[in-house]
């Protein structure tokens, strides 16, 4: 049925429909899990503002620059996992997002995850925010 209602739209209306399921199954989540209440609103421009942000990176032909040594990600030592985190502030500092990974030693990919919220931080708040988050994610 989900796929005989894709085949009617068009290519830009299948990809804000698929957005716009994903925007809901995170409302779901966090309802689940959190017991947040997300505004129908909300889960629209989500969707919207996560799709327009997605298409325009894809569009985006930046040339290559040329990556400094202290750029580069370096391996930990043999038996170590190294864990980076980033993260990044939307809307006026309103919306905080993360994103973390864990490699081995040999940089194989490990676990990760990102994550957003919708608070007013400052950019070291946020980053704290995220390297909290890494070490509850690296305990449990």
């Amino acid at each position: 049925m989900l796929f005989t209602f894709f085949d009617r739209l068009s290519i830009s209306q299948v990809a804000l429909a698929a957005m716009t399921l994903w925007s809901l199954w995170k409302c779901r989540n966090r309802k689940l899990w959190d017991n947040v209440n997300t505004p129908p609103l909300v889960v629209c421009n989500r969707a919207r503002d996560t799709l327009y942000e997605w298409s325009y990176m894809q569009q985006a032909k930046n040339p290559v620059q040329e990556i400094t040594h202290d750029a580069l990600w370096e391996k930990p030592l043999l038996t170590v996992v190294k864990c980076n985190v980033d993260c990044a502030l939307f809307n006026n500092n309103s919306i905080m997002g993360y994103g973390l990974c864990f490699r081995d030693s040999m940089g194989h990919f490990l676990l990760g995850m990102s994550n957003y919220e919708f608070l007013r931080v400052t950019p070291p708040e946020a980053e704290a925010t995220g390297l909290l988050e890494a070490v509850k994610l690296a305990i449990a």
